[in-house]
Parts: structure tokens; C-alpha cells; sequence
């Protein structure tokens, strides 16, 4: 079991975030429910909205009558078709039950994805380090890839998530209309080696 709450306080702490990275589980039938996972009192209005609560601390556990956004339960496969809605980039896995979203620090188990809010400021240092030693100059040394994203940024998170499990690629989403993020706020996502991979080169980089 990877120690996410240790990775995590390095880049919440050198960073100064506001609030804690998201880890995403994507449950079947056959897996078992995290014990501090709760589904919300209410449908909640969409995906991203569930991801600002992981974020302020909650645990969450998502079925299908718990997201009211139509398009996230789609990308999500919680439906396999929608009239009117394209389901190009949907979940590629018809089995999944439930979602599960909690802060990094209480997480237990194997994170799907990991969702950060970051200011642009504190984006562009996280992808310093998150890609810090990928490419090399012409002594060998090594450098920061030139484009360390992937060109492709979406405005709903849970498409987001849906592209991190399928290439395994870091990738932004913003807007507070469809992302419900706040006005100086982005989302990454990418899988945990990524994510550590950047408190690793943050730790080193403050010595």
C-alpha cells in the first residue's frame, strides 16, 4: 500500500495548497467500500462538485443517483448512452458501480487518479517537478521536457479522470461553469507515480 498521506504532505506543505489532493477509486460490484466513505445526504449536481468536498475533506462514495449531471454519469459509465449527449471519451469499462473520492490523507488502498488544485503559479512548479529528469540537454543532464502536458485539456473533471486511467497522462481541467473550479484555480490529474514523482523532486529540490 503506497503511503499517500507522507507523499502528500511534502507538496501540500512546499507548495502551500489550499486544499488536499483527491484520490479516485472506481468501484465494481465485487469491490469493497473504504470504511470513512459516506454518499452524500443529497444528489450532488455534478462530479466536480463532489471533487471541491473531497478537497475540503470529505469522503465520498458516488453511485448513479448521486450525480445529477447527466454528462458526468455517461463519461463516468454509470449509463452506457444519452440522447444528445456525444459519449466519445467515456469510461471504457462497463462494470463500474460507484466512485469514491476522498482527501489523499485518508485514503486506504489503490488510488485510480489523483485530482490537485493548483494556482497557476503553483501549477506551473508542480510540473517542474512532476516532469523534472523525463528529458535530457545534449551533456546529458537532466532538464524539463518542453510541453510537460498533454496538449488536450478538458473542462470536466470527470472526463479528466476518465483520460488519466486510460493513458495514464497528466491532464488539466478549468472553468468554474463546467469544472467548478474557482476563479484562480485549475485541476490536474494524473496517476500517483506522477504524483510522486513530484514530492520527490520537491523534497530534493529544498535541500
Amino acid at each position: 500500500m503506497e503511503d499517500y498521506k507522507r507523499v502528500s504532505e511534502v507538496i501540500v506543505d512546499i507548495l502551500s495548497l489550499e486544499f488536499s489532493p483527491v484520490a479516485v477509486k472506481f468501484l465494481n460490484r465485487d469491490d469493497s467500500i473504504p470504511p470513512l466513505a459516506r454518499r452524500p445526504e443529497r444528489p450532488l449536481a455534478g462530479f466536480c462538485a463532489g471533487v471541491e468536498e473531497a478537497a475540503k475533506g470529505l469522503n465520498l462514495h458516488l453511485q448513479r443517483k448521486d450525480v445529477a449531471c447527466a454528462f458526468a454519469q455517461l463519461i463516468l459509465g454509470f449509463v452506457q448512452e444519452l440522447d444528445g449527449i456525444n459519449s466519445e471519451g467515456k469510461f471504457p469499462v462497463k462494470d463500474i458501480e460507484s466512485v469514491v473520492l476522498s482527501p489523499i490523507s485518508d485514503f486506504q488502498g489503490d488510488a485510480d487518479v489523483l485530482l490537485v488544485y493548483l494556482d497557476p503559479e503553483q501549477a506551473e512548479r508542480f510540473l517542474q517537478a512532476a516532469t523534472y529528469g523525463q528529458s535530457r540537454d545534449k551533456e546529458g543532464r537532466k532538464t524539463v521536457p518542453s510541453y510537460p502536458v498533454c496538449g488536450v485539456a478538458f473542462q470536466c473533471p470527470a472526463h479528466l479522470s476518465v483520460k488519466v486511467m486510460t493513458d495514464q497522462n497528466i491532464y488539466a481541467a478549468f472553468g468554474r461553469s463546467r469544472a467548478n473550479t474557482m476563479s484562480d484555480k485549475l485541476i490536474l490529474g494524473m496517476p500517483y507515480s506522477v504524483f510522486k514523482r513530484a514530492s520527490e523532486n520537491l523534497l530534493e529540490s529544498e535541500k
